[in-house]
């Protein structure tokens, strides 16, 4: 049986699962994109320069009907919205989670938190 510490840490560590407790994935790809895409619509990649053959969307995963997926038709690079994001923002996994925490005032707890800006 878990005891209360262990549950207040786990639930409030910094991580993809608790980041999505309170930012939805489709919020995330809003607000670091720029604005709102439709779903399986296809546009100029964000991941590129000079995309001038639309081949970027976002989309419903067919295996988990609640994720939304992304995928570069032209580069192959296709996955869930923290790959998207790490692939965006060029930051390690660990970066991005302390980068969302930061711009959406999550208040998720971590050791590096003091000195990120």
């Amino acid at each position: 049986m878990r005891d209360i510490l262990e549950e207040f840490v786990d639930d409030n560590l910094l991580s993809k699962a608790n980041v999505l407790k309170y930012v939805d994935d489709y919020s995330l790809y809003s607000k670091y994109i720029g604005e709102e895409l439709e779903l399986y619509t296809k546009y100029s990649s964000p991941l590129r320069e000079g995309d001038d053959d639309p081949s970027f969307s976002l989309y419903y995963s067919k295996y988990k009907p609640d994720v939304i997926w992304f995928k570069d038709g032209s580069t192959g690079k296709h996955g869930h919205v923290f790959t998207f994001l790490q692939e965006f923002l060029k930051f390690p996994l660990k970066t991005v989670l302390l980068q969302i925490n930061s711009d959406f005032g999550l208040g998720l707890n971590d050791e590096e938190m003091s000195t990120f800006k």
